[in-house]
């Protein structure tokens, strides 16, 4: 018995350790929306500009300026090509400020969002999770699906999980704005300059 106390010494600490992932948010109903923060390394080895303290209508304001490419329209599932609707980013918008204030240099801030995108009477929710850092004065957004069609239901407590998992995006491309150009290696990063006047750019 004695043997076994410091293995479970280290479990405990591990489970508690803030280097794994913290939920800031979930949402009881959809275990698909929520803010999290997560460990996470820069693949170029930048070191991250976190905590980091955002204003919220500067948040709004680019999330607001996102875009999804021309084609998107070409789908017919879709009446604009606004990559996040207005009542999703009001509402998350404060927990992702909260979750960049309490992320450390070695973690990332990950966001999964239904948006619920009705196909005339057909119902049509399209998932998007990003996950999100700051190097500099630039906000990093790493796409890792995109308006990815969910199947079933996937707020079933015991099914759910594995719909979202398997859930793929429909082939939409994203398309960078002022101030904003995709990462190095990837069109699913866009990298975000935190210096341009963004409520003036998302409202133009």
């Amino acid at each position: 018995m004695k043997k076994s106390l410091p293995l479970i010494s280290l479990l405990m600490f591990t489970l508690s350790s803030p280097a794994l992932a913290e939920t800031i948010y979930k949402q009881p109903n959809n275990q698909a929306n929520y803010v999290k923060i997560e460990k996470f390394k820069s693949e170029d080895g930048a070191t991250l500009n976190q905590p980091y303290t955002f204003d919220e209508t500067q948040l709004r304001a680019i999330l607001s300026s996102l875009k999804y490419g021309k084609k998107l329209i070409l789908l017919k599932e879709s009446k604009d090509r606004d990559l996040y609707e207005v009542e999703y980013i009001d509402k998350f918008v404060p927990y992702i400020v909260q979750a960049f204030a309490k992320a450390k240099p070695n973690q990332a801030v990950v966001w999964s969002v239904v948006q619920k995108r009705p196909y005339f009477i057909i119902r049509n929710d399209k998932l998007t999770i990003v996950r999100m850092w700051v190097v500099g004065d630039e906000l990093h957004m790493d796409f890792v699906k995109t308006e990815a069609k969910l199947q079933g239901d996937y707020q079933a407590k015991t099914t759910g999980q594995k719909l979202i998992d398997e859930a793929k995006s429909i082939g939409v491309t994203i398309e960078p704005q002022q101030g904003q150009k995709f990462g190095l290696n990837s069109t699913d990063e866009l990298i975000i300059d935190l210096k341009a006047d963004w409520p003036t750019i998302s409202a133009n």
